[in-house]
């Protein structure tokens, strides 16, 4: 494995990346599908290299590459340490857009609960019997909730939460004050 070697094989993936993310940006299909580019550069490379035609002058080293970078990321992660700090959840605001539209202002967001809005959402209705931020008109019921284990069992489909979470009702009711491990106690 020389130096050349390591540059082209760098510099034919970079331009198959490149091409990826053209077609990323360009094909109604490929978008569709949510392609990542380096998919697309891949199965390219793939059809094209020794594999596949022929055509293009890799080194016989190009697939031990894949375990040397694996190895530099984790080593690269594991420098400052593994370390888990709920205080870092705070900052955690995943959301969804009703009926997207980019860059739309007035839209309607629905947050988990106690999180804010962005500054795109209508926040005339925060707090209302519109707000989406709520499932039922009482605005009892939070919409969107982060369930803090693995393995959640879901709710059957066309029923409500409190009929197999007996405690969700009471802890929306205290406005998540109580009962605030209602999730583990599913009931059939």
């Amino acid at each position: 494995m020389s130096v050349t070697d390591i540059l082209v094989d760098f510099a034919i993936a970079s331009f198959f990346i490149a091409v990826g993310q053209l077609l990323r940006a360009k094909v109604p299909l490929v978008q569709k599908f949510f392609i990542p580019p380096s998919m697309i550069a891949g199965f390219i490379a793939l059809a094209l290299g020794a594999q596949g035609l022929g055509i293009l002058p890799f080194s016989e080293n190009i697939g031990s590459y894949a375990s040397v970078l694996i190895i530099l990321i984790f080593a690269g992660v594991g420098i400052n340490g593994f370390s888990f700090n709920k205080k870092d959840l705070k900052s955690y605001n995943p959301y969804i857009i009703v009926k997207y539209a980019e860059g739309q202002k007035g839209r309607t967001e629905v947050h988990l609960p106690k999180h804010e809005a962005t500054s795109l959402a209508d926040l005339s209705l925060a707090g209302t019997q519109k707000d989406a931020y709520y499932i039922d008109k009482e605005g009892a019921y939070p919409f969107a909730i982060d369930i803090p284990i693995l393995n959640f069992i879901s709710v059957t489909e066309k029923k409500s939460i409190d009929t197999e979470y007996p405690n969700f009702k009471a802890w929306a009711d205290s406005k998540g004050e109580k009962y605030t491990d209602w999730y583990n106690n599913h009931v059939n």
